[in-house]
């Protein structure tokens, strides 16, 4: 049998970019194009 190197580890968010990127995704949410607002209609229903 071989070994598995694999280690289980977390991916998390680095905190020093979190807040902004926390930021820079709330305002990309609420300022979509005309298409990513017709995209969610059609995905929404």
């Amino acid at each position: 049998m071989t070994e598995n190197h694999f280690k289980e580890f977390w991916n998390t968010a680095d905190p020093l970019t979190y807040s902004g990127l926390n930021q820079k995704r709330k305002q990309m949410r609420d300022d979509m194009t005309l298409a990513e607002s017709v995209l969610w209609e059609h995905i929404k229903s």
